[in-house]
């Protein structure tokens, strides 16, 4: 059997990153398979996808995940999710407009539209890819900066649902 898992960090653009080992401690995060959360990943950076996805999937979380901004859109009209982690540095569009869109609090925004209270939570490589203030007056919940460690990365997203009552 493995031991604990180790830290595995993300710690920006580039980096490189490993998901943690299956152990009796963090397999599914206390969730029975119809129960597990839905977030949404979105970030065109695939060593970020692949650190979230996989490791937030042994967390106890179902994972879909996008590569831009208007697919994205085009998501939230079909499905819903009950967290998104959206990659602070997104282009095209950019994570910002992307959040004001979704809550519809751009100027750009069609009245079509599909607007959504789920939580978003920029992740950022650091304190030059985003303004925190800025992000919250374009709705995201929280921002989180690299390094991240996936067991608290699982930990934070787990109380923000628990705030978020889903």
């Amino acid at each position: 059997m493995f031991s604990q898992p180790t830290v595995h960090r993300w710690r920006g653009v580039g980096s490189m990153a490993q998901v943690w080992p299956v152990t009796a401690t963090n397999n599914a995060g206390g969730y029975s398979a119809t129960e597990r959360p839905h977030i949404l990943i979105v970030t065109h950076d695939p060593q970020l996808n692949t650190f979230l996805a996989e490791g937030l999937l042994l967390g106890g979380f179902w994972t879909s995940t996008v590569a831009d901004a208007i697919q994205t859109l085009e998501v939230f009209r079909l499905r819903t999710f009950d967290l998104m982690l959206l990659d602070a540095s997104l282009p095209g569009l950019g994570a910002l407009e992307l959040v004001r869109r979704l809550r519809g609090r751009s100027t750009r925004t069609a009245p079509s539209l599909p607007r959504t209270d789920v939580p978003i939570v920029l992740i950022a490589g650091g304190l030059d890819e985003i303004d925190p203030a800025e992000a919250a007056l374009a709705g995201a919940t929280r921002v989180i900066f690299a390094p991240i460690e996936l067991n608290d990365i699982v930990l934070r997203l787990q109380a923000l649902l628990a705030c978020a009552g889903a």
